[in-house]
């Protein structure tokens, strides 16, 4: 008995650090359509920079979407 709780409370501890890894390597998805100045035509190959290193591009429909953690900003810029 006293074995399977000293188990059980390893698994626990094991359990809650795993979940402390996760939330701090949490990813956070940005989307969205960019708009000329005018708010009515789409525009494709925008770049979308993240401070982290990683980047995406908007397609013909101007849609884009990146990846970032909580910790790192993102910016636009036109081609």
């Amino acid at each position: 008995m006293i074995l399977k709780y000293c188990r059980l409370k390893q698994l626990l501890i094991y359990s809650f650090l795993l979940l402390l890894s996760i939330k701090s390597t949490a990813q956070i998805k940005i989307s969205g359509t960019i708009y000329d100045s005018t708010k009515r035509n789409l525009v494709e190959g925008v770049q979308v920079v993240c401070t982290c290193g990683t980047m995406s591009f908007s397609d013909s429909t101007g849609s884009y979407s990146i990846f970032r953690s909580e910790e790192h900003t993102s910016e636009l810029q036109s081609p």
